[in-house]
């Protein structure tokens, strides 16, 4: 019998297995990223995101998988903390 769900696998979307199976395709996506982006950039997996408004940070959210620049990308002198 064929699906009812055209372009749905139920199994895979039941809600006791879709969790495990939707951490693993995000692993695979970011070790499949990783090696076309570095040197210049890092993939994050699971990431949160923020705003910044004048000194306030806003929660955007938690993307599966983020791409960004690399540390050694980054200027360095934003990467110090002040202590006095």
């Amino acid at each position: 019998m064929p699906s009812p769900f055209p372009g749905m696998n139920p199994y895979l979307e039941n809600p006791e297995l879709w969790a495990e199976v939707q951490s693993w395709l995000v692993i695979a996506i970011a070790e499949l990223l990783v090696p076309q982006l570095r040197p210049k950039y890092r993939v994050a997996v699971e990431k949160r995101v923020y705003q910044m408004i004048d000194d306030n940070s806003i929660f955007i959210g938690i993307p599966d998988v983020t791409v960004g620049r690399s540390v050694t990308s980054i200027d360095k002198e934003h990467l110090w903390v002040k202590t006095r």
